[in-house]
C-alpha cells in the first residue's frame, strides 16, 4: 500500500468514526441493529423449523436469510474501514509519518 492510500484510508476512518459518534452508533445505534438481526435469526429458525406465529410469517426465509446477511454485510463494512485506517495510520507511524495538523 503507498502512503497516498495509507493516507486515504485514514480520512475515511475517520470520517466514519465521525459519522458513527454523530449518530451515537455505540449506544443507540448499533445495539438496534443487533436487536433486529437476533430479531430477524429467530424468525429465520421458525420458519425454518415449521413454527409460525399466531400471525403468520411475513416473509419467506430467503427474505429473512437476506435481511440478515445485508446486516453482516453493513457491520462488516464499517468495521473493515476502521480497521484498515487504524493499520494505516500504525503503518504511517513506523515510517515516521504524522497526521496531525501544524499549528501557525
Amino acid at each position: 500500500m503507498t502512503n497516498q492510500a495509507r493516507v486515504t484510508a485514514v480520512a475515511k476512518a475517520e470520517d466514519l468514526n465521525n459519522l458513527l459518534e454523530h449518530i451515537a452508533w455505540q449506544e443507540a445505534v448499533k445495539p438496534l441493529i443487533l436487536k433486529k438481526r437476533n430479531d430477524l435469526s429467530t424468525m429465520l429458525v421458525n420458519a425454518t423449523l415449521g413454527a409460525t406465529s399466531a400471525q403468520g410469517q411475513p416473509y419467506s426465509k430467503e427474505q429473512l436469510a437476506g435481511a440478515i446477511w445485508g446486516i453482516d454485510e453493513m457491520l462488516h463494512t464499517f468495521e473493515k474501514i476502521l480497521r484498515d485506517g487504524d493499520k494505516a495510520l500504525r503503518e504511517l507511524r513506523e515510517q515516521g509519518l504524522s497526521l496531525q495538523q501544524q499549528q501557525k
